[in-house]
């Protein structure tokens, strides 16, 4: 008998294409199964399959979508009635049959043309719509995509910084708008690269702040005090809320006697306006910090006795109190959610700004919306645009509720049904685009949306993602004018069962108590394995402790002494499971990069293949430096520090007394200049000569050449003639030297780099490509 999910109901009532729903969908239940069941479902009472569009996040996910639709499709193309009648039809073959009759029935082709089949990422699905009305979505011809924006926001922020002195703005707004943007420097101790990096940082979060303007030119927005300040007020009275919430009605009252017992016996040092317990209120503020510094110490923790200091002075009626009082805590120390709102208390920000901080705030709103302009400019001069813009590109193609344009009311008639996979890695651009393209739709009008997801998965910070907007929708049950029904499916397909026991146990301790839309807190969800037990899995603590250290001891060493044998109880676990179940696949999870220090060499001396991305950084490696080197010394020839790292490279290595015969004294000319001077290159050593003879030949050809390639060619066209691949010491040099030639055409511009410091940084920012040679074994 075949086992079926507890949940399975829930998986087929999903499935009708009448109605729309927003599905939690924990990792391992078969999130991806659920979305090409719903598409096929869809596909069968559809007029075109165009009607249909998935959206996802990744290409990867978008290629293993709209495969299994194909694969399905095949399926059920090529299964005889025989087969079927032998083994039962599966319900993806069924769905499939009935996509494949509705295709026969309208003429689709589906096999022959799957790319009627819309499945695309947020950012190709952005883009296609910007191509549609390139006017109204103001980017004019379509531009390039900037995977990595960074050297864009970069230099639009030191584009700002320079224009600091000149009149941007007209009459008397001049003066103030100066004077904020002076107050706001001082307040950051006139530290220009600190405010140049502050607007790198804002220019990646701008769909955060933008929304909050009023107006559409950076020199007529405003801010409104009011409405910031009310901002404030929203967030202190929310947070108090929760706090009077979480707390027990008897010990409400009791906190209420302790607290008002303490600030009688501490007078005029007690900064509480009233008795009892305070109200939520954003005037109770202050009154509430008083009650959270009388419960907590100055770690966050709840006290476990309290002094005179605290108001409880020593004496019978003092002593009662205070039994009554760690009483109290001691029952509070079992809640700790109550901590964590209690903790939050001292850091609520004053409901209203004073008139520096003010002006303070408005300095940074002139500096950020001149920014933006400035990167709006960049990004035209470039012909390229950010994964920011292009949404908000998309979303001015489609105009707003009242105004819709001509796209909006086309798509409204040509797309029926949206499904957007990952929905808790949106971003609040992406959720207003999606509320436009479902501005015109009602319940029950043949339209319907299908958003899935798992908030407590929501990872993709770095791109502006927001877990509030799934919260919200879940929350509200509803985007924009269209009902959606909140289901959850809770069944784990693909973990054994101690795994998800354990991690059920585990994630609701770490995990809040309640989701929270405005701190993007998630509440922790429990699943149900599927699997059998298995009985040789699960997990396993293997500690590592520290030693302790005398006085004269390095802290540093005990640590890598504790790395160390981490990684030789990592290798250990390695082997022991290889020897016990050859075939299985072994992944190595850490927190951070530097946390493999120890554990990457190890698997190299023992020969041990893995495949990893973006691990190790390439920057440190000799043959990307040598590189850097020849790259500098290209673009700058009086960077001497280049050019005797140029001299000194496998390629010429030039001995240090024959570098101090060339350029020794010579300060005042650069090395090159030195290089062309014959008399100096005589007083080199024979082989010297030899050396710099050849060096010096192909240096020349390569200057005559110069801005007559593309930059990546001219570099790599050196460097090929100077040897350069015969002095690398393995073919993974080789494999690195690409990568470094791979960044130089991602930041050539005409036949040039941005800056040295554009290079530099991404330098660092170089890691080693995955091992070819490696399988999936070790990962």
């Amino acid at each position: 008998m075949t086992k079926t999910p507890v949940d399975q109901a829930i998986r087929e009532r999903v499935l009708n294409p009448e109605q729309s729903f927003i599905v939690q969908a924990p990792a391992g239940s078969g999130k991806t199964e659920l979305l090409v069941r719903r598409f096929l479902r869809l596909l069968a009472v559809v007029e075109a399959p165009e009607e249909i569009v998935a959206i996802t996040f990744t290409r990867k996910a978008a290629a293993e979508m709209r495969k299994r639709i194909i694969e399905a499709l095949q399926n059920a193309a090529n299964t005889s009635k025989t087969k079927r009648e032998a083994h039962g039809a599966e319900e993806s073959l069924q769905l499939a049959d009935e996509v494949l009759a509705r295709a026969a029935e309208l003429g689709w082709q589906l096999l022959q043309n799957p790319s009627r089949l819309k499945i695309q990422t947020i950012d190709s699905f952005c883009a296609a719509l910007t191509r549609q009305m390139p006017l109204l979505a103001q980017l004019g011809g379509q531009p390039e995509l900037a995977e990595d924006p960074r050297d864009l926001y970069r230099e639009a922020a030191t584009n700002t910084l320079k224009l600091l002195d000149e009149n941007t703005t007209q009459g008397g707004e001049q003066s103030g708008n100066s004077v904020a943007v002076e107050i706001l420097l001082e307040r950051l101790d006139n530290n220009l690269p600190g405010v140049r990096d502050m607007l790198i940082t804002m220019l990646q979060k701008r769909d955060q702040w933008l929304r909050y303007l009023v107006g559409k030119r950076p020199d007529r927005a405003v801010m409104d005090r009011a409405v910031m300040e009310q901002a404030l007020k929203h967030i202190v009275e929310a947070s108090l809320k929760d706090v009077r919430n979480a707390l027990l009605k008897a010990d409400a009252e009791e906190l209420a006697d302790c607290a008002g017992y303490a600030a009688d016996n501490l007078g005029e040092d007690n900064p509480r306006s009233s008795r009892g317990l305070p109200g939520t209120n954003a005037d109770a503020r202050q009154d509430w910090q008083f009650i959270a510094d009388l419960c907590l110490t100055q770690r966050g923790e709840w006290r476990k006795s309290v002094t005179i200091k605290q108001g409880f002075p020593p004496g019978r009626d003092g002593r009662d109190m205070k039994e009554q009082f760690t009483d109290l805590l001691s029952r509070f120390s079992e809640q700790p959610r109550l901590l964590e709102l209690f903790r939050e208390i001292p850091m609520l920000p004053p409901t209203a700004y004073q008139d520096d901080e003010w002006l303070a705030l408005k300095g940074l709103y002139v500096l950020l919306t001149r920014a933006k302009e400035q990167l709006r400019r960049l990004c035209a001069a470039r012909n390229q645009v950010d994964f920011i813009g292009l949404a908000e590109a998309a979303s001015q193609a489609l105009g707003g509720d009242d105004n819709p344009t001509d796209l909006a009311l086309y798509l409204d008639y040509r797309l029926r049904h949206i499904l957007v996979d990952e929905y808790q890695d949106v971003s609040n651009n992406q959720q207003e685009l999606l509320e436009k393209l479902t501005a015109g739709w009602a319940a029950e009008d043949g339209h319907s949306l299908f958003l899935v997801g798992d908030p407590m998965q929501s990872i993709y910070r770095f791109r502006k993602a927001e877990v509030g907007v799934f919260l919200n929708t879940w929350q509200q049950q509803q985007l924009g004018q269209v009902p959606i029904e909140a289901v959850t499916i809770e069944v784990n397909f693909r973990s054994d069962p101690a795994l998800v026991n354990w991690v059920n146990q585990a994630f609701a301790q770490v995990l809040p108590k309640v989701s929270d839309s405005a701190r993007g807190a998630v509440k922790f969800k429990p699943a149900q394995a599927f699997r059998e037990l298995s009985g040789t899995t699960g997990v396993y603590v293997h500690p590592v402790l520290i030693p302790k250290m005398n006085k004269d001891e390095d802290p540093a060493a005990a640590k890598a002494q504790a790395q160390a044998q981490e990684a030789q109880l990592v290798l250990q676990q390695i082997d022991a499971i290889r020897a016990e179940s050859p075939a299985d696949c072994i992944a190595i999870l850490v927190r951070a990069r530097t946390h493999l220090s120890a554990i990457l060499p190890l698997l190299a001396e023992r020969k041990i293949p893995f495949r990893a991305v973006d691990l190790e950084p390439l920057g440190a490696r000799p043959v990307i430096q040598d590189l850097l080197t020849l790259t500098r010394a290209l673009r700058h020839r009086a960077d001497r520090v280049a050019w005797l790292g140029l001299l000194r490279a496998p390629w010429c290595g030039l001995s240090l007394a024959d570098l101090l015969a060339l350029a020794g004294d010579s300060s005042d000319q650069t090395i090159w200049q030195c290089l062309q001077n014959e008399q100096r290159r005589a007083t080199l050593s024979a082989a010297g000569r030899t050396r710099l003879e050849r060096l010096y030949a192909l240096l020349s050809q390569a200057f005559a050449r110069q801005g007559r390639l593309p930059f990546r060619r001219w570099v790599e066209g050196l460097w090929l003639n100077l040897g350069g691949p015969a002095t690398l010491a393995s073919e993974t040099d080789l494999r690195d030297a690409r990568r470094y030639f791979e960044l130089l055409d991602e930041l050539e511009q005409g036949g040039d780099l941005p800056s040295q410091e554009a290079l530099a940084q991404r330098v660092t920012e170089l890691y080693a490509g995955a091992d070819t040679h490696a399988n999936d074994s070790l990962q």
